[in-house]
């Protein structure tokens, strides 16, 4: 009998101790697996040992009255007792499982390992290969882009983000929070890329050349700041979407150093699920002091033509500094052929033209560049290799320093 108490208390400490411990959902489960299989096995040993006693008796309580349990006459090992026993444990463990699992619904859990909104990691990598001709040739392989981030919706009402590249020396890109008081609008406040310009508002992983178009160096840059988009889409395809903000001026990382604001807004129309025309402006300031300061005035637009495999866009770009006047535009075309191999399925083949003129009152800066390229999609999207060939041209003097370009980027 002692024997039988001590086996008893051995595996009941035993699975008492390790309820509490299970870390998740589906380890109670397994759990409560395992003691419905001792139960079951308990029951088979009761059974057979009952079937080996042809005889039975019927003990009597202290009044002589029958118990209710009849009990094999020669149970010599003692095997029906402790099945009986055992029983009772299991009844035990069952009701520790139901109070832990019960327990660990209302402990605080972190947002990954419960699945709590939408939370998704990304990454972008691109390594470059560089190579200029002429009297300043020169060639170099560049890791060129190695950013990570995470973003996604914690609930219907907000979405947060952050972006790093580490690169070259580690740096924050974005962090923004946004709030969605419905389906139409969308407060947004952090540091992001304000709504301006076409070229500029693409992904790292969607840009179609290796470099971005010159003239976007006249609109602005990830800044900080917040802003408001209304987005409304008709039942036949067609949309519109327009945003207004409020921004520091100031380059990103870095502080705004006067009391001046920059107003940023753009609107987008597309039209028959093929056009999207979107004008845009900058009103403000330079991020200088307040001492020497100067107007910004910043307009321009973009229009989009996609049809099928084919693409054609253009954009220009108009910068009033003080009393500076610059422009830049370009135009660009792709088309996308399906090749039918397993590896790289897609190859896209595209050219632009772009020109930049940094001051429209002086003569012979301005500066201009064709570039003929191939993106060759290894997955159709994220995966892809790029070649450019670059023809640099200049107003006053021509220069000899055409450039070749590869990019292998691989996004998540």
């Amino acid at each position: 009998m002692r024997r039988t108490t001590i086996l008893i208390s051995v595996i009941l400490g035993g699975l008492l101790l390790l309820a509490p411990v299970v870390a998740n959902g589906q380890s109670y489960d397994k759990l409560s697996k395992a003691i419905a299989k001792l139960d079951s096995t308990l029951r088979v040993i009761a059974e057979k040992q009952k079937a080996n006693q042809p005889e039975a008796q019927q003990l009597a309580d202290v009044e002589g009255a029958a118990a209710a349990t009849p009990k094999p006459v020669s149970d010599v090992s003692g095997v029906y007792e402790l099945a009986s026993n055992l029983e009772d444990v299991v009844v035990q463990l069952q009701g520790v499982v139901t109070e832990a699992k019960e327990a660990e619904k209302s402990r605080p859990q972190n947002l990954t390992s419960t699945g709590h909104g939408k939370i998704v990691f990304s990454g972008l990598f691109q390594q470059q290969y560089y190579t200029k001709e002429g009297v300043q040739k020169s060639s170099t392989f560049d890791a060129r882009t190695a950013q990570f981030g995470a973003s996604g919706l914690l609930n219907q009402w907000a979405k947060v983000g952050f972006v790093g590249d580490f690169a070259k020396s580690p740096r924050l890109l974005d962090a923004f929070i946004s709030l969605m008081p419905n389906k139409f609008w969308t407060l947004n406040f952090g540091q992001y890329k304000p709504s301006f310009g076409a070229d500029f508002l693409k992904s790292g992983s969607a840009t179609p050349f290796v470099n971005t178009f010159k003239g976007q160096s006249l609109g602005t840059t990830r800044d900080v700041g917040t802003d408001v988009s209304l987005n409304y889409q008709w039942k036949n395809g067609n949309a519109i979407k327009v945003t207004g903000g409020v921004f520091n001026g100031a380059p990103f990382n870095t502080s705004d150093v006067n009391t001046d604001k920059n107003f940023i807004g753009r609107a987008e129309l597309k039209l028959n699920k093929m056009f999207t025309f979107a004008p845009n402006l900058i009103a403000g300031k330079t991020n200088d002091p307040d001492s020497i300061k100067q107007n910004l005035d910043v307009w321009g637009g973009s229009l989009n033509w996609s049809w099928k495999n084919e693409i054609i866009e253009g954009e220009y770009i108009h910068n009033q500094t003080g009393s500076t006047e610059k422009q830049g535009w370009h135009v660009w075309g792709a088309h996308t052929f399906s090749t039918g191999l397993k590896f790289v399925p897609e190859l896209q083949v595209l050219a632009r033209y772009e020109q930049l003129d940094p001051n429209m009152n002086k003569a012979g800066d301005r500066i201009d560049r064709i570039t003929f390229g191939t993106n060759l999609y290894i997955d159709k999207k994220y995966t892809k290799l790029q070649i450019n060939y670059q023809v640099n041209g200049e107003e006053s003097k021509s220069i000899d320093n055409n450039e070749w370009l590869a990019n292998l980027q691989v996004a998540f």
